[in-house]
């Protein structure tokens, strides 16, 4: 009785337990986000169930925080957006970086500059290979752009602007009606607390899009 008892509490905790498997395929060019639901603390998200690949982390952000917010006038930091479940392109961005960051990428936020006031803020994925030579991606709330495999598309993006240009490609038809015209880079080690912090991180971010011109995208 008491070795049957064992197996089935032994069968409970193995289903209630949050998983950290991530289920998501190796991701050549652009990809619909595949994951499963997991919702896993903070703590527990940057140490045993970190994310091994961009792919997983595409699946994670898909599966467990909810993009459909808006909230222009508020920033959150990755552990912020991870605790309240949620958060806008902005806040998505943040913990997109803060999780590449921990597989060796920069965290940048790419600002894409829309029409008026549309902005769109996605994670730039910036990688340099043996020979120096930059290839670019992004991770955004519906598509992954890996520079790390050679296909068609990763080949080509030698440059941010020709990144954009094939996004405004997806954009255009499925979301937003004008394409983004100029971008700025952000170095989100420029914002303190953008990993952490509980406070709210746009007056930060909002002193250095004031200070950076928009790029023209051609």
């Amino acid at each position: 009785m008491g070795k049957l008892l064992t197996s089935i509490l032994a069968g409970v905790l193995t289903l209630t337990a949050p998983s950290c498997s991530y289920h998501s395929r190796r991701t050549i060019e652009v990809s619909q986000r595949v994951g499963v639901r997991m919702n896993v603390s903070w703590e527990r998200l940057i140490t045993d169930c970190k994310p091994r690949t961009l792919g997983e982390i595409s699946s994670y952000l898909e599966d467990c925080i909810d993009s459909s917010v808006k909230y222009p006038d508020f920033f959150r930091s990755a552990k912020r957006t991870v605790d309240d479940g949620k958060g806008d392109c902005k806040d998505n961005s943040a913990l997109a970086c803060c999780l590449a960051q921990d597989l060796g990428y920069k965290p940048m936020m790419l600002v894409l500059q829309g029409q008026g006031e549309s902005n769109h803020a996605v994670c730039l994925l910036e990688r340099i290979d043996e020979n120096a030579n930059k290839k670019y991606g992004v991770i955004d709330r519906e598509i992954l752009v890996s520079p790390e495999f050679d296909s068609k598309y990763a080949n080509n993006f030698k440059d941010i602007p020709q990144l954009i240009n094939f996004l405004n490609k997806i954009y255009v038809p499925n979301r937003i009606r004008n394409p983004h015209k100029g971008y700025v880079v952000v170095d989100l080690n420029l914002i303190r607390g953008w990993r952490e912090s509980s406070e709210d991180l746009s007056p930060q971010l909002n002193r250095i899009l004031r200070q950076e011109k928009f790029i023209p995208v051609k």
